[in-house]
């Protein structure tokens, strides 16, 4: 796919790569908007009344190549292209007989990944539909890039959190065997990560296989452990997501660490420094881990693709939950400790 299709999808989904902000003397020397121009820029996202695909194609691109000058147009552009980008698309994959068509190739990512958002709420036979329709179009990609990476992703993680693990390892399994396929080495490098989801999904009831290297430099192997309930949190200090868990954890680990409550924490930051700068600033309590450019051989082995990952284990070392996160971490965390004593009011 071209870079202009994976710019298209930075609109869709959200992605930082549209310009937000603009310099405060540029915003001066702006002339206020007419109001022809503001009809203008409402048209842009009035999707064609038509089905050509080459029509809707052009309008697509228009979208693409569109470029804010304000934090307003930015915002506007980023709500509304969104919309219009869908339905331009979906005209396209519903009246394109000839699916190996450019225009038809264009559009179905963009369907199929603002689908997948909705994949929980479909039936068996749905996702299984929608799950072959992906892997045809995948099977017919002259060549396998970023942006078939990024459908793979959002696919297979869909169908692991509309909890359908069945499916979701067989997505994993294939998306992972079509990447080890192809000759360039990171993406050989995603599809064993892929291959490596699938045993994460079958974690569950089973030991986790987890060393690596302290903070201080020392050994360490999970086994250690056994006889805890131990929380393995795959993070990093660049991730938001993971640094806006960590008040919850340092709340979990103060009221059950008496009682044979642990938290490793591995970190995948390949700077050494920026962890030690954040663990001399957050004076973590629990145990850390940290391999050379941040590649703990766990983290493959288990296909983490994304973080925060967490797992919790329990005392005899078997794996119960691998989505060990915010209410879900709670619930569990009480079952087996019971509620989180209430902080007494200070004076």
């Amino acid at each position: 796919m071209s870079r202009s299709w994976w710019l298209l999808l930075a609109v869709m989904f959200g992605v930082a790569s549209l310009p937000l902000s603009v310099r405060a003397d540029d915003e001066k020397k702006e002339p206020a908007e007419k109001p022809a121009a503001a009809e203008e820029a409402a048209d842009m996202y009035a999707v064609p009344d038509t089905t050509d695909a080459e029509v809707l194609q052009k309008f697509l691109q228009k979208l693409i190549e569109f470029r804010p000058k304000s934090r307003e147009e930015a915002l506007l552009h980023r709500k509304k292209a969104s919309d219009a980008a869908f339905i331009a698309a979906d005209r396209i994959v519903s009246f394109t007989k000839d699916k190996s068509s450019e225009a038809y190739r264009f559009a179905y990512p963009i369907v199929a990944m603002r689908n997948a958002n909705g994949v929980a709420t479909k039936s068996g036979p749905e996702k299984e539909k929608f799950l072959k329709e992906v892997l045809e179009f995948l099977d017919g990609a002259k060549e396998i890039g970023q942006g078939e990476v990024q459908l793979m992703m959002n696919v297979s993680r869909a169908l692991e959190y509309s909890d359908d693990q069945d499916l979701a390892q067989k997505a994993y399994a294939r998306f992972g065997k079509m990447l080890a396929a192809n000759d360039n080495p990171q993406l050989k490098d995603i599809g064993q990560k892929f291959t490596g989801s699938v045993r994460r999904l079958k974690l569950v009831g089973q030991p986790i296989e987890l060393a690596g290297t302290k903070l201080d430099g020392k050994p360490f192997n999970v086994a250690s452990l056994q006889g805890k309930t131990v929380l393995v949190d795959f993070w990093a200090t660049w991730c938001g997501p993971c640094l806006a868990t960590i008040p919850q954890m340092r709340e979990f680990y103060a009221a059950y660490h008496d009682k044979d409550f642990e938290i490793v924490g591995v970190s995948v930051d390949a700077e050494r420094s920026d962890l030690d700068k954040f663990m001399e600033k957050e004076q973590l309590p629990w145990i850390i881990l940290n391999e050379e450019g941040g590649k703990n051989e766990a983290s493959e082995y288990y296909g983490i693709i994304g973080i925060p990952a967490m797992f919790l284990v329990g005392p005899d070392g078997k794996v119960v939950s691998i989505h060990a996160r915010g209410d879900e971490l709670k619930k569990l965390l009480e079952e087996r400790f019971g509620p989180v004593p209430e902080k007494k009011d200070e004076k």
